[in-house]
């Protein structure tokens, strides 16, 4: 298993950046090709985030293919005229895939890994 925390300005099309086209899951491009679907779904369970005193929308998406997955929760807000994302990722490759199988890990340390993505996606501020 791999983790990764990112953070990125969003960029309009063609257009001024607002709240609303910030938060607004759209289809991904691929070139001239559009996707038929959002580039990631809002949580149902959880759809706002407090993050350094900020509230921020709580997006979600994955993938998987051949033998590897990757889950994405992705973190948005429109703050000062500009749209930020915060991502927590985390692949994972089938460990009977190869040979000898990788190790795996165990219950514990997956765990201990969530809390230390939480911790670091919950130290991001903004300096003003």
């Amino acid at each position: 298993m791999a983790a990764s925390f990112q953070v990125r300005e969003i960029f309009a099309e063609n257009e001024m950046m607002t709240a609303d086209i910030c938060v607004t899951p759209r289809p991904t491009k691929y070139g001239d090709t559009v996707s038929d679907f959002p580039s990631f779904l809002i949580s149902a369970e959880h759809p706002v985030e407090l993050i350094g005193g900020v509230q921020f929308l709580h997006g979600v998406t994955a993938g998987a293919a051949t033998s590897h997955s990757i889950s994405i929760d992705l973190y948005r807000v429109f703050h000062k005229q500009r749209c930020f994302e915060l991502s927590v990722s985390q692949t994972e490759t089938n460990p009977n895939v190869s040979d000898p199988p990788m190790r795996a890990l165990t219950p514990a340390q997956g765990k201990q890994l969530d809390g230390s993505m939480s911790q670091i996606l919950h130290s991001f501020r903004f300096s003003d």
